[in-house]
């Protein structure tokens, strides 16, 4: 998968709706059947669930690793690859720095903020199945896809 040029000074929404929430979540549908890959993905904005889904093989773990990636975002309104660099992959400041449980949160790649200008942070994108810088660039593709306004 190639490297994105987005990053999250770049990827801001003027704003942002269910439906936008729908289409990226339908390009990773469609991403995970044209590749034949498991694949999750969680859309969260505004306190609620916008898109959620699983392919038939992806485990009950997967959904977990989903929602502490989403958590990491929600807290630190950046990227888990932005934190896992910020750390140094050492998961353990989490909990010794910021005080946070590793049961809720992860620095592993693969969750990325939804940003608002004048807003800023308001959900974040989760996506589990690949590796995790893998699921960092998949989720931008599909930014750059909605921002672009391209299928």
């Amino acid at each position: 998968m190639d490297k994105s040029c987005l990053n999250e000074e770049n990827a801001v929404f003027d704003c942002f709706t269910a439906d936008m929430a729908f289409a990226l979540g339908t390009f990773f549908y469609k991403y995970a059947k044209a590749h034949q890959i498991d694949l999750c993905a969680d859309i969260y904005a505004n306190g609620r669930t916008l898109f959620h889904f699983s392919t038939d093989h992806c485990t009950a773990d997967k959904d977990n690793w989903l929602r502490r990636k989403r958590n990491t975002v929600l807290h630190f309104a950046h990227s888990t690859q932005f934190m896992y660099t910020k750390c140094k992959g050492d998961e353990n400041l989490l909990a010794s720095k910021y005080g946070c449980s590793l049961q809720d949160m992860t620095l592993t790649p693969g969750a990325f903020p939804i940003l608002v200008k004048k807003v800023g942070c308001i959900g974040a994108v989760a996506v589990s199945g690949l590796k995790p810088e893998e699921d960092h660039q998949l989720i931008l593709k599909g930014l750059e896809t909605l921002l672009g306004g391209n299928d």
